[in-house]
């Protein structure tokens, strides 16, 4: 099928390419991330290494590497690292929060990155959440505020519906 004409696509000398790889009835798209030096489409699970228990953890605390959360790890960070800002939607429950503090505790918590969490709540107020912004950074000049030591901040709220 001729792409441009099904989907009435404008795109100038685009030529549909077949994927290197073989999908198979138990495997799609979303279950792939291409790896540009190596020219090649992997499974999320061969982008990680196997992973091991660390037994100094306690039970709570411990996060196994999933297909879900390395595809979600590698998009908070692709898209942030590009500041862009991100919502992540989804079911009570599901991990959402802690997915992103994983990244953000892996991928921005160094010496150029910093990132900040606020929790919204019922009694979270306008000028309370101002008070935390303002006290986690810098006042460079009147109305103008930056993140501590020069660093890029990362600036997390969880349960932004409160």
């Amino acid at each position: 099928a001729d792409v441009n004409k099904e989907y009435k696509l404008e795109l100038q000398n685009f030529e549909a390419k077949k994927l290197p790889y073989k999908i198979t009835d138990k495997m799609n798209v979303y279950e792939l991330v291409y790896q540009p030096e190596k020219l090649l489409w992997l499974s999320w699970m061969q982008t990680v290494p196997n992973y091991v228990v660390n037994k100094k953890l306690a039970f709570n605390e411990l996060i196994v590497p999933t297909i879900d959360t390395i595809r979600n790890e590698y998009l908070i960070e692709l898209v942030t690292r590009n500041r862009k800002h991100l919502l992540v939607t989804g079911p009570t429950g599901t991990g959402k929060s802690l997915c992103v503090l994983n990244a953000l505790k892996k991928h921005f918590f160094h010496d150029k990155w910093t990132f900040m969490t606020l929790s919204f709540s019922a009694q979270t107020t306008a000028n309370k959440t101002q008070s935390i912004l303002e006290g986690a950074v810098d006042k460079r000049r009147k109305g103008h505020f930056a993140p501590k030591n020069g660093k890029k901040c990362v600036v997390f709220v969880d349960d932004l519906n409160m």
